[in-house]
């Protein structure tokens, strides 16, 4: 198990697009992603695939959350900054979708 070194920063790209052979898996769902124990900054978000040398990131002024919303077929850079020592979980809001797996510890 690796774990975070406190003060480290850690970019997430959360994404919900179709992966082959799993093209109706929780694509089409709505996904409110939320990471316990820290807040964490919106950077950018977008539609279809994510591509790094298009997202447009904002580093000035982003929005601070404790969750996010991944729409269908989108996806969502933010940065969190570990300053909260401890495991802690990151998982979908919608309880069956964590309940199916989307669930992990930072």
């Amino acid at each position: 198990m690796q774990f975070l070194e406190l003060g480290q920063v850690v970019d997430i790209i959360f994404r919900n697009n179709p992966s082959e052979g799993n093209e109706d898996g929780f694509f089409g769902a709505v996904h409110p992603m939320h990471i316990h124990g820290h807040y964490f900054w919106s950077i950018a978000s977008g539609e279809g695939e994510f591509d790094a040398s298009t997202a447009n990131p904002n580093f000035v002024n982003p929005p601070m959350r404790d969750n996010v919303v991944v729409n269908s077929n989108s996806w969502v850079w933010v940065r969190l900054e570990a300053s909260n020592p401890g495991l802690w979980l990151m998982h979908c809001h919608s309880e069956t979708h964590a309940v199916f797996g989307m669930m992990t510890t930072l």
